[in-house]
Order: C-alpha cells, then sequence, then structure tokens
C-alpha cells in the first residue's frame, strides 16, 4: 500500500462435504463406491476424514484396493483418520463383519 506495508491475502476457500453413515462391509470397497453410494468419485478433495461409528462391533481397515484384515490402517469404535488425497477412489475400506457405520467428510477447495 502508500505506507510500504505488504499484505497477503489467502485467496483459497475450502468447503466442507458430510455425507450419512456409510455402510462398510466383509469385503474391500472403493470410499466411492462403498454399498450406501452416497458419496461418488470426488477428484478434487484436499483431504478426507474418515470415523468409525462408536457403537461398530468389529473395526473397520483403511488402505489400498488390497485392504484387509492385515493390509491398512485399523479404526477401532470411535477411531479417527485424516487422509490427503485427493480422490476417493485412492481410498478402500473393509470391515471385520458387514455392516459398519463410517462416517466421512471431505474439504474441497474452491476456485
Amino acid at each position: 500500500d502508500a505506507t510500504g506495508h505488504l499484505y497477503v491475502t489467502e485467496g483459497t476457500v475450502f468447503t466442507y462435504l458430510t455425507y450419512p453413515l456409510l455402510d462398510v462391509d466383509n469385503s474391500a470397497e472403493s470410499l466411492s463406491a462403498v454399498s450406501s453410494g452416497v458419496i461418488g468419485v470426488k477428484s478434487d478433495c484436499v483431504e478426507v476424514f474418515l470415523q468409525a461409528k462408536e457403537t461398530n462391533t468389529g473395526h473397520i481397515m483403511v488402505g489400498d484396493d488390497n485392504v484387509d484384515d492385515d493390509r491398512g490402517m485399523k479404526l477401532n469404535p470411535g477411531d479417527t483418520i485424516i487422509l490427503n488425497v485427493n480422490d476417493t477412489r485412492m481410498i478402500y475400506v473393509w470391515a471385520s463383519v458387514d455392516n459398519q457405520g463410517l462416517r466421512c467428510m471431505i474439504t474441497r477447495r474452491q476456485t
């Protein structure tokens, strides 16, 4: 400005998308195609927040397309993980028993 001060404005605006409780079963499935089918393909993500429902009777594994009980990151009931990914097709989930609840929130950069 005229007084010699430099002002920097962050031009990035983020939006947060939340979804109804997802139903995760005992087979690896892409987050973009999980059985409740509400997320779909999102290829402009910044972060994906996943939280296992507190009343789940089993655990949920999060990883790649080979995710299973011994491969991926384990979410016990109530656990949360934050993933820095740009596409929901990169994330796969698997549950130790069918019908486990998973909450999801996605951060997107608005242009």
